[in-house]
């Protein structure tokens, strides 16, 4: 998780879980820099990943290829982890936000 360190705290969140920590982004297909960001962040830890939906927008969703080779959905407000082996997950609103809190 050594990268977990270097991240740009305004933009990913690092939050916890007992006993895990993870680097987590919601996708919000509303803002074009959060949108820009996950872009960037995906592309920069070679995630393979694409979006469904008519064009970029509010109710755009994201696909991402996970290191298990299984492709996963997210829907807007949904979360997007990077656990600390690296593997990257997506994961609905209401179960991060029952299940995990930000560090400060």
């Amino acid at each position: 998780m050594s990268d977990l360190n270097e991240v740009d705290a305004e933009v990913i969140g690092l939050y916890h879980r007992c006993p895990l920590t993870v680097a987590a982004l919601q996708w919000s297909p509303g803002n074009l820099g959060s949108v820009g960001f996950m872009i960037g962040w995906l592309h920069n830890n070679g995630i393979e990943f694409n979006h469904f939906g008519e064009g970029m927008g509010d109710e755009t969703g994201l696909n991402l290829l996970t290191a298990r080779g299984v492709w996963e959905m997210a829907h807007p407000l949904d979360w997007v982890l990077k656990r600390g082996s690296g593997d990257f997950a997506v994961m609905g609103r209401e179960l991060f936000e029952a299940d995990y809190v930000g560090l400060q």
